[in-house]
């Protein structure tokens, strides 16, 4: 346990509030019988008890339990290595948790505001690809280049460790909050096209960093 260490050093704005609040209360639950995977279900549990909330249109109770759905999903990983018992279940169940929850939640929500099956389609394709392109495509081809640039507030905000750009803590904060207006609509449209605008950010940015590697001969063959 004295050998811990964040998964990372920058993290996205929303995420570093939870993540600084979960470092300081790891030395205590390190100590309990509570275990990452214990963790993980009861999110699945506080996921579901939201869906059933936004179904029923209790959307400020629901608004309460995204936030606690970000809260256990970043204390899992983190206790699971605060216990060195990080497991390929653990991971699996994990992302069962997320899919569960980033998908029947928001499809859930959009269909209870009674929105064109069209978004609803759209959030699906351009949330999952997104995930599925981050984690084998980007993060691999940065990590492989051995100089990655980045530029203005990206840049800016990266040497100051904080990630500029959407991800899943983002689209919880920014739920919570439209949760408890009368704009819920821009839950959906939002956060799909952050998500996209994010994306195609991203791959021009990778695009144009594989070509500055070729041109300085730095790139794997």
């Amino acid at each position: 346990m004295g050998s811990f260490v964040l998964k990372r050093r920058e993290f996205y704005w929303a995420e570093r509030i939870y993540t600084n609040l979960v470092v300081k209360l790891l030395p205590f639950l390190g100590r309990t019988f509570l275990s990452p995977n214990m963790v993980t279900v009861a999110n699945i549990i506080n996921a579901s008890i939201a869906c059933f909330l936004i179904w029923g249109e209790d959307y400020k109770i629901a608004a309460l339990l995204v936030q606690i759905y970000l809260f256990f999903d970043i204390l899992d990983g983190n206790l699971a290595r605060y216990k060195n018992s990080c497991t390929h279940w653990g991971k699996v169940l994990d992302q069962i948790s997320d899919r569960y929850f980033y998908n029947i939640f928001f499809v859930l929500l959009a269909v209870r505001l009674g929105m064109n099956r069209h978004w609803i389609f759209f959030y699906l394709l351009v949330h999952n690809v997104y995930g599925v392109v981050a984690t084998y495509l980007i993060v691999p081809q940065i990590r492989r280049l051995k100089e990655f640039r980045r530029w203005g507030i990206k840049k800016y905000l990266l040497q100051r460790g904080i990630l500029f750009g959407m991800d899943l803590s983002t689209q919880c904060v920014i739920t919570s909050i439209l949760l408890l207006t009368s704009y819920k609509e821009w839950i959906i449209y939002s956060v799909t096209l952050l998500y996209f605008l994010d994306l195609l950010y991203r791959l021009i940015e990778l695009w144009i960093n594989v070509r500055i590697g070729d041109l300085k001969g730095d790139n794997d063959v």
